[in-house]
């Protein structure tokens, strides 16, 4: 999983380095543009940095499991790999954004709510990494630590509320009075029930497949 957030960062970086300056085209650079060409900058260096990270990791992980006999690969190859990269980058994006200046104070407070939601994840990553060390998984199930939960929430209401802090979206904010309060607290809510219908998709499958695997069991028997 982190090898695939470090190739998406990479990519973003890539991608966006070329963009910064298309709202201003045919204009003088602003310090705004560099800052935000500088953010590209982070993500490009940051996902190849941790593409590499993963390269090494995976390379030394197949050659400690080709030793191991199945039991001992199941007990001791952890099931993710310890890459603090992806967590890195999410910290310092949102500890940017939470100080990027704009020309008004509902964008300025909207990109605020932005960095606390992203510095937020990667906190709480940073101790799904810490309980998965303490506590390793014994089982080849997925070991779905609480602190993921909470790590998806602060990244999709991040995300969400990053298109919403277009300058299009905030001029529409004032002209209708409007704040950021009231924003952040929509997009939570909105968050929060497409999580939940997530969680019931989910623990509808599990149960098709438990019925599924009673159904074929008594099929064997017979």
């Amino acid at each position: 999983m982190e090898g695939v957030e470090c190739l998406l960062i990479f990519i973003y970086g890539i991608t966006n380095v070329f963009l910064e300056h298309v709202s201003g085209w045919g204009e003088a650079w602003t310090a705004q543009d560099l800052e935000h060409v500088a953010i590209t900058l982070l993500f490009m260096g940051g996902g190849l940095c941790g593409m590499m990270v993963e390269s090494r990791v995976l390379s030394t992980r197949q050659a400690s499991e080709a030793s191991l006999t199945l039991g001992e690969s199941r007990t001791l190859i952890p099931g993710y790999s310890p890459n603090p990269v992806p967590a890195m980058i999410m910290f310092l994006l949102g500890t940017i954004l939470s100080g990027h200046h704009q020309s008004t104070t509902e964008s300025s407070m909207m990109h605020k709510w932005i960095g606390n939601f992203l510095a937020a994840a990667s906190i709480t990553r940073s101790l799904t990494y810490l309980v998965l060390y303490i506590a390793p998984a014994r089982s080849l199930l997925p070991s779905r630590p609480p602190s993921e939960l909470v790590t998806s929430f602060c990244l999709m209401s991040g995300g969400l509320m990053l298109m919403a802090s277009n300058s299009d979206t905030v001029d529409a904010m004032i002209e209708n009075d409007l704040n950021a309060m009231l924003v952040a607290t929509v997009i939570m809510s909105i968050t929060t029930v497409l999580m939940a219908w997530c969680c019931v998709l989910v623990a509808i499958q599990e149960w098709a497949q438990r019925r599924e695997g009673v159904t074929k069991n008594r099929k064997d028997l017979d």
